[in-house]
């Protein structure tokens, strides 16, 4: 009982004659029916709406060939459906799978475990976000929801019969139906409509100040070895890495920090410069900061709030993406 720190009380029974000193005690916690087949809705539970993400990822796996990572930044900010031209609108083979709320280990994880087996996979792209590379951001809770999820569970459980990919039919867009509920789209993207800001800037100004008024950070030099060691495994199986920053609210250009998180300037500063040093040395990686610091051309009105784009400033960078892609080779 000592060991279980939520248990604030014990109801004990006894009607035994039991003369001992320490009588054993047990705890029943449950008890579940055996089954040989996991149930569908633990079975597709990776933990809040990245669950709905993963539900579509294994009726397309056998067919991607481009994967958006990243945290809520790519999974609100990269619209996947008008990557890869006409095949991407008959059969999905761009797809986000970027998990909001992600930390750099849960994006590595994904990255390795379920992105790197994938048959016909040759892009990745990974959204980079100063907060990612925060050492004085605690943000665990997505990444433990995740690992200890009874989805994720399940794959490392049955690995051997998940993987390869066996055959299958290509999925077509139009067989294909978002999770009920969900916000994402059958390309995974969970793009946000509107908003969530004062519609004009003036009026949002004092809310966005007072958000970006404070900044704590200092660079994760532990996180960006496992990321780099990521890159590594990717560039080993010839996957284009293409790595970016997407645009932040212009009135940035101003506060201490970029985000409501409290990454400040010279944490951007300073993820620049190591992403920029990674695509020089690397043959295989190319980098591109869409947020020049705020000094972009995305204006208020395509911005959900601080640092998400909204639907329609998702559409124009994931746009600007698709043009810079072609140059990557």
């Amino acid at each position: 009982f000592e060991t279980i720190g939520d248990l604030r009380s014990v109801a004990a029974s006894d009607d035994l004659e039991v003369g001992a000193d320490d009588v054993p005690r047990f705890i029943d916690i449950g008890q579940s029916v055996a089954q040989n087949v996991t149930p569908q809705a633990l079975r597709f539970d990776y933990g809040g709406n990245f669950s709905h993400q993963m539900k579509l990822y294994w009726q397309l796996r056998g067919r991607l060939r481009l994967v958006a990572m990243g945290n809520s930044h790519a999974t609100k900010g990269i619209c996947t459906s008008i990557l890869l031209g006409a095949e991407n609108e008959v059969t999905p083979v761009a797809f986000n799978l970027a998990p909001a709320g992600a930390n750099n280990h849960q994006q590595c994880v994904i990255i390795r475990d379920y992105v790197l087996p994938l048959p016909k996979i040759d892009t990745v792209l990974w959204v980079m976000s100063p907060r990612t590379f925060n050492a004085k951001r605690g943000d665990n809770f997505k990444m433990e929801e995740f690992l200890t999820s009874p989805g994720y569970v399940h794959d490392q459980k049955h690995w051997d019969d998940l993987w390869p990919v066996p055959p299958q039919e290509p999925v077509r867009v139009s067989d294909l139906k978002a999770p009920a509920g969900a916000w994402v789209d059958v390309w995974g993207w969970e793009g946000r409509t509107k908003i969530h800001l004062p519609p004009t800037l003036d009026e949002a100004r004092p809310a966005l100040l007072k958000a970006l008024a404070h900044a704590d950070a200092s660079f994760n030099e532990a996180a960006w070895r496992e990321f780099t060691g990521t890159i590594t495994l990717l560039q080993q199986a010839k996957i284009r890495v293409l790595l970016l920053i997407t645009p932040y609210h212009p009135i940035t250009r101003e506060t201490p920090a970029v985000d409501p998180d409290e990454s400040s300037q010279a944490l951007m500063h300073e993820l620049v410069h190591h992403l920029e040093a990674l695509d020089t040395q690397e043959a295989g990686v190319w980098f591109k900061d869409f947020n020049q610091f705020g000094a972009h051309s995305f204006s208020h009105s395509m911005f959900y709030d601080a640092d998400h784009l909204n639907r329609a400033g998702a559409r124009q960078l994931t746009a600007a993406i698709a043009e810079w892609m072609a140059t990557c080779h």
